[in-house]
């Protein structure tokens, strides 16, 4: 077996017409697990569950770096219970898809929406400071004191409702929403947003935690 040999094809969600395989050898997938080692920082300790397709590049080159750092994976028992099996295995990551963190953040909204009173009035407010959200501090200090605040009394129970554990959250195969990308961030739960192509193995690009730009947020060319 030869670095450059074939290891799999893999067929594209956006193939159209004849059915067109790309072709990926073992260096392909191999250097994107190395390069990707040094920004996804999970290593034995980490506990992660998997529930997007295997025959997309982007979870199936994941899978080969848990593998490599001896991370243990969980698989979900379905779509439909993936917050279950969140708060079973108690994650400290996971690798998602902008829609199913939009499916998240609308049970979440559809929960503060059954609230009464002061509970909901908390709820919305601490809602609107985490879409006021930005990077490095940038909104001062009563805002950080007003988050110290929202973190214990709301977005607190959104990490216990994911587990309690998680770090980071990577996202990628479509753009995020800027709006999913604060909220969650406001709320303690660092979302890493990537960009690659099934021809790419798939990284091209990825933020890094504690390194993140801003620029994803606002739709603005980062370079």
């Amino acid at each position: 077996m030869q670095p450059d040999d074939l290891l799999t094809l893999i067929y594209t969600s956006g193939t159209t017409g004849t059915p067109k395989g790309v072709m990926l050898t073992h260096n392909n997938i191999i250097s994107n697990v190395k390069a990707s080692e040094e920004i996804i920082k999970v290593d034995a300790s980490f506990k992660v569950l998997s529930f997007l397709p295997l025959c997309h590049i982007f979870e199936r080159m994941v899978g080969y770096l848990y593998q490599n750092m001896g991370t243990s994976i969980y698989y979900a028992e379905s779509l439909e219970k993936i917050g279950d099996n969140l708060k079973e295995v108690k994650p400290e990551a996971f690798t998602t898809v902008p829609r199913l963190l939009e499916k998240v953040y609308d049970r979440i909204v559809a929960t503060g929406h059954g609230l009464t009173g002061i509970k909901h009035k908390l709820f919305f407010w601490a809602l609107e400071l985490g879409e006021r959200y930005e990077l490095h501090g940038k909104n001062g200090g009563i805002y950080a004191l007003q988050l110290r605040l929202a973190n214990k009394l709301i977005f607190s129970k959104w990490r216990e409702a994911l587990g309690g554990n998680v770090k980071f959250i990577v996202t990628g195969s479509a753009a995020i929403q800027p709006r999913l990308a604060r909220v969650f961030t406001a709320a303690g739960l660092t979302v890493l947003e990537g960009y690659g192509l099934t021809e790419t193995s798939p990284v091209i690009s990825v933020n890094r935690s504690g390194r993140r730009r801003p620029c994803f947020w606002h739709r603005r060319p980062c370079y």
